[in-house]
């Protein structure tokens, strides 16, 4: 399970609702090509089809979560935004890669437990590529994207 949260300090941005919020992190999230996208109350919901985020997986920042959910808190002084989600895509799109890399392999030069052995190489290899990315781009992307809105609100 990924976990990330950041906050809004209310006093810096008077013009800052709750309603806004939900409505930003779900046009980002559609814009993300994330599928399934809902708002009930203040938390907003979302899943990813395996086979478009597989293909869009280097494009898109949420491509590696299968699923999640965003809560937005409102306490006295701030706006608390939590994310979590399964990085579940993670595994499926190097797999998928070692996979079709074995497959070609043991098609080419005939089975050998070598081949075999090489796959999960592969797998273990992009697998821990995309975590290192994922644990080092998203929480960049995550905060720009909150400081963003609150340009946004400060500008409008």
């Amino acid at each position: 399970m990924y976990k990330i949260s950041t906050f809004f300090i209310k006093a810096q941005l008077p013009g800052l609702t709750i309603d806004y919020l939900l409505d930003s992190y779900k046009s980002e999230l559609q814009q993300q090509s994330a599928t399934n996208v809902t708002i009930d109350l203040a938390t907003i919901t979302f899943a990813n089809d395996n086979i478009i985020s597989a293909a869009t997986s280097y494009s898109k920042r949420y491509s590696n979560f299968s699923n999640g959910r965003i809560d937005i808190e409102e306490t006295e002084d701030e706006f608390t935004v939590h994310l979590q989600a399964s990085l579940t895509n993670l595994f499926i799109k190097p797999g998928l890669v070692a996979g079709i890399a074995t497959l070609f392999i043991l098609f080419s030069s005939g089975f050998a437990p070598f081949t075999i052995l090489l796959g999960l190489c592969v797998f273990a290899l992009f697998t821990i590529i995309s975590y290192i990315s994922t644990s080092i781009s998203f929480p960049i992307y995550f905060t720009n994207f909150r400081n963003n809105i609150e340009y946004d609100i400060q500008n409008r």
